[in-house]
């Protein structure tokens, strides 16, 4: 179901606001209304950008997301798309700056909107080792949907251990599970915190849980490295890695940094 599609979708996968409108939320001066493009001219650029992204074709999108830009400086949804973007081109600092606009550009209230600005600015943050992230995630599950703000929920687990917090990743993922058992994503990733925190038993005990529901094991199976291709590229690459030394017993895992190299991580089992 589409709702079960959102609730195991992970920290980097591209996120694209639905509505140009909706998240249009400051207005323009006389100046700037002037020169604005129409709504009708604006959705179509919304429209043809968001093709391109769904269709691989990420600079040709992030082009046409600046030229809406140029076109509505004031229309945060553009930032936020062009910012999602480039979080798939792995231009983080780029990514942050757009995200950034985008989340203060929104009104201050809470709203879908905003805390998914605030989520994929938090996206970019974590990739360019900025704590900052932690607190973003948090401000966004508490003002996000269910299925948004179980993403964001999870991003702060998954941040907490990619900056070494892997106690309090444990603790975080845990409170999830507690709020909803079936949250499989979370239960794959605390199977991965248990084992770098030295915990291998409470590790396969998650895992097993994990495997002996049919929706779970479906999503996530051991053989193949099938679990590991699943967050591959949407968890950050430590969260990764531990699950992949978890899932072959190592002191090790593979996973791709943020510099698009697969590398190596050392995965601490007391």
């Amino acid at each position: 179901s589409s709702h079960l599609a959102a609730r195991v979708a992970l920290p980097r996968r591209l996120l694209l606001c639905g509505s140009v409108v909706a998240l249009t939320q400051r207005r323009a001066g006389p100046s700037q209304a002037a020169q604005a493009a129409s709504p009708a001219q604006l959705q179509d650029l919304f429209l043809k950008a968001s093709q391109l992204a769904n269709e691989g074709k990420l600079e040709e999108a992030d082009e046409t997301w600046t030229k809406a830009i140029e076109a509505a400086p004031n229309n945060s949804a553009s930032w936020s798309n062009r910012g999602a973007v480039r979080l798939q081109r792995l231009m983080w600092k780029e990514a942050a700056e757009d995200l950034r606009h985008a989340a203060e550009d929104l009104d201050k209230g809470d709203s879908p909107g905003r805390a998914l600005a605030l989520n994929n600015y938090g996206n970019a943050l974590v990739a360019v080792h900025d704590e900052r992230a932690i607190e973003l995630y948090r401000r966004a599950a508490q003002m996000a949907p269910d299925d948004l703000g179980e993403i964001a929920g999870q991003n702060v687990a998954l941040a907490l251990f990619e900056f070494g917090k892997v106690q309090e990743a444990v603790d975080e993922a845990r409170k999830l599970l507690r709020r909803d058992p079936r949250f499989y994503d979370a239960r794959c990733a605390l199977s991965a915190f248990l084992y770098a925190a030295g915990s291998t038993g409470d590790a396969e005990r998650e895992w097993e849980a994990l495997q002996n529901d049919g929706v779970g094991a479906t999503l996530y199976p051991r053989k193949d490295a099938g679990a590991v291709a699943r967050v591959r590229n949407r968890w950050p690459p430590r969260a990764t890695a531990a699950l992949d030394a978890f899932l072959r017993l190592d002191t090790s895992g593979n996973a791709m940094d943020w510099d698009g190299e697969v590398k190596s991580f050392a995965i601490t089992v007391v």
